[in-house]
């Protein structure tokens, strides 16, 4: 009899324990989704969806490179690590199944034309024109790095006296700040109340 009782005990506290690390498990996931003051500044300045966040869905966004740009995989690796690994851009040879498709053509008047497409608060894709004289020279790292933050999500163009033109375009401690942030939380997430639409 007293062996049961103890067994039971034991048996009580053991849920009870799992429960409770559970719950503090579940508590500390939540707190490291919660925004700054600061981030949700950054992400209402630069982001797309003013009051709300704005971005790919978590996942895979696949790109396709058209152009003769060989240097996007190590632009892609740089996001990817600001970002962080909830949504990851990823390379393919696939521009069918490819969210972001950069084309090369002869024809554009201007630098770069781009159309987006979006479902509520996720972006669903991004097909960017680029005009040939801009995928090769000198500065055309610095070309693709700025197109490929504002891919990500942050609209530098949103502060143009800070960030100044593309060709002077480098990652900073607020795009990064900003990145990171923007996908810590759900897309269609209110940054004024902290619920998700």
């Amino acid at each position: 009899m007293k062996k049961k009782l103890v067994y039971s005990l034991i048996f009580i506290l053991a849920v009870f324990l799992m429960v409770n690390y559970s719950y503090c498990v579940s508590s500390g996931n939540a707190s490291s989704d919660e925004l700054t003051d600061s981030e949700k500044s950054l992400i209402k300045k630069f982001g797309y969806g003013g009051d709300y966040v704005k971005r790919w869905p978590d996942g895979i966004v696949y790109v396709y490179n058209g152009t003769i740009y060989k240097g996007l995989p190590r632009i892609i690796k740089q996001i990817n690590q600001i970002i962080g690994n909830k949504t990851i851009f990823q390379l393919s040879n696939d521009k069918e199944i490819s969210k972001v498709v950069f084309e090369s053509y002869a024809s554009n008047k201007y630098a770069a034309e781009y159309k987006w497409s979006w479902k509520g608060y996720n972006l669903e894709k991004w097909v960017i024109s680029l005009s040939n004289k801009h995928t090769h020279g000198s500065k055309t790292e610095k070309f693709f790095l700025s197109m490929f933050t504002q891919i990500a999500g942050f609209n530098y163009k949103a502060d143009k006296k800070k960030y100044g033109e593309w060709w002077e375009f480098s990652i900073d401690k607020n795009i990064k700040k900003m990145l990171k942030a923007l996908y810590k939380v759900p897309p269609g997430y209110n940054l004024l109340t902290g619920e998700v639409e």
